[in-house]
């Protein structure tokens, strides 16, 4: 799943997770064309961009080329580390750093853990939500933390 600025969030799904020559094909189309990308996600940096510029080099697919490939490219804002600031060993899940800013929980019970079992339980629309809200999470979690969240939440215990 992925939003482009602030427009709606969009996915594509895997029939076989064996094959994701379909992100790539998607991610294709909404980067290729773009002249400056920032990706901004929730451990982006140490898992989704890799494991997706990996996959194309193994596809030979031209989106391989899209992806920032150093860590720490100004291109890149995880926010994941951002919420770590200086502790790097403090490595937060984005559901308890939503939940501790007082925002909407993730959709259908569900975390990265559980998607295969989910995927082998024929669950595929409860998958597609939580990628999905997954998106719709990091961008509010995103503007909380650079300042441009404008709803008001409640005072919340700290989950961590």
């Amino acid at each position: 799943a992925w939003a482009v600025d602030d427009d709606p969030v969009e996915s594509v799904y895997l029939d076989d997770p064996d094959d994701v020559r379909p992100i790539l094909d998607t991610l294709y189309r909404v980067v290729g064309k773009a002249q400056n990308v920032t990706w901004i996600g929730h451990n982006i940096a140490g898992f989704d961009l890799p494991y997706l510029r990996h996959a194309a080099f193994r596809l030979r697919h031209p989106v391989a080329r899209l992806i920032p490939a150093a860590r720490f490219s100004p291109n890149v804002i995880d926010t994941m580390l951002m919420w770590a600031g200086t502790d790097a060993h403090r490595m937060v899940g984005l559901a308890k750093i939503a939940a501790f800013l007082g925002l909407d929980e993730k959709a259908g019970g569900l975390d990265g853990s559980l998607i295969y079992q989910a995927w082998l339980d024929g669950r595929h629309a409860d998958i597609r939500a939580y990628g999905e809200r997954d998106v719709e999470l990091v961008r509010d979690v995103y503007q909380v933390m650079t300042g441009l969240y404008n709803k008001t939440v409640s005072n919340s215990e700290c989950p961590f």
